[in-house]
């Protein structure tokens, strides 16, 4: 009976994570695909169940896959006990999740990398910081905690071993100790990690203010020198339209004094015959006159 629950608690923790794994790989394989086309934003892509997205805050999906593939494992041993109770699932099995902890934390913080500078905000940041916090945190608190205090004595009734003695329950609460010792370091390591995360994000913020003044001082500059182009460009069109208007002028005034002296050469003319006519005639009376 007691191994008919187990199975049935551990079966329930592989639908339910198994759900939550799935849901965060769809949230992140969307994540990706606007990363890598250049749209940047602020909050993670929903999976294929949006009632799921409080669980879609890591990317790596280590925060959900480290409990479902936890929740497998214990689910064939309740069947399929180890020979050595100390060790339930595979050697190197506490190294591994912690790997993978430790590799959702760097690619949380790789992925920062990607934002360009004009393109990071505090909420892109952060989400990015969740990553890798959540990823750690999920990696040590299983390891560290879940498995001696829960998992191991789970497994160990399952298997029909009897209670232990107190030198085994003491190298339990040991372990637990040990356990909760380096998760505290670690915890530690990772809020001074933090705290250097959170200086940079406001050296960023500061220079994303500056770069959004400079930005808006660049832009009244730009509207300055629009604004006296359009001004110097009127001018010009003005002093355009008044020359027009003046060679029109000078054209008409041309084409006057042209006529003036076409009939001033015609008069000339006229006269020069005239005095001709008059010189004729003045030596005809001459002639007569003699």
């Amino acid at each position: 009976m007691k191994r008919t629950f187990a199975a049935a608690a551990a079966l329930s923790g592989t639908v339910c994570f198994g759900i939550l794994w799935l849901n965060n790989l769809i949230s992140a394989r969307r994540y990706y695909a606007l990363l890598f086309r250049g749209e940047y934003t602020d909050r993670f892509p929903p999976g294929f169940a949006p009632l799921l997205d409080w669980s879609t805050v890591d990317v790596s999906t280590v925060t959900t896959f480290i409990p479902f593939f936890g929740f497998v494992l214990i689910l064939y041993r309740i069947f399929r006990p180890a020979e050595d109770p100390g060790c339930p699932f595979f050697p190197g099995y506490d190294r591994f999740n912690l790997a993978l902890g430790l590799l959702g934390t760097i690619w949380g913080i790789i992925l920062v990398g990607y934002y360009p500078a004009e393109q990071i905000t505090i909420a892109a940041l952060m989400r990015c910081l969740h990553t890798a916090m959540f990823s750690t945190l999920v990696a040590v608190a299983w390891v560290m905690v879940l498995m001696p205090a829960a998992v191991l004595p789970l497994l160990r009734s399952c298997r029909g071993s009897g209670p232990e003695d107190e030198p085994e329950l003491d190298r339990l609460i040991g372990r637990i100790s040990a356990g909760l010792a380096a998760a505290t370091e670690e915890l530690r390591s990772s809020t001074a990690e933090s705290a250097r995360f959170r200086a940079g994000l406001a050296e960023t913020a500061g220079a994303l203010r500056e770069l959004r003044q400079n930005a808006a001082a660049g832009r009244e500059a730009e509207t300055a020198w629009q604004k006296s182009a359009a001004e110097t460009l009127n001018a010009l069109a003005e002093a355009i339209r008044r020359l027009d208007l003046h060679q029109q002028r000078l054209r008409e005034e041309n084409g006057r004094l042209s006529a003036e002296n076409a009939e001033l050469n015609r008069q000339l003319t006229v006269s020069e015959d005239t005095i001709r006519e008059l010189r004729q005639t003045i030596e005809q009376i001459r002639s007569a006159l003699r």
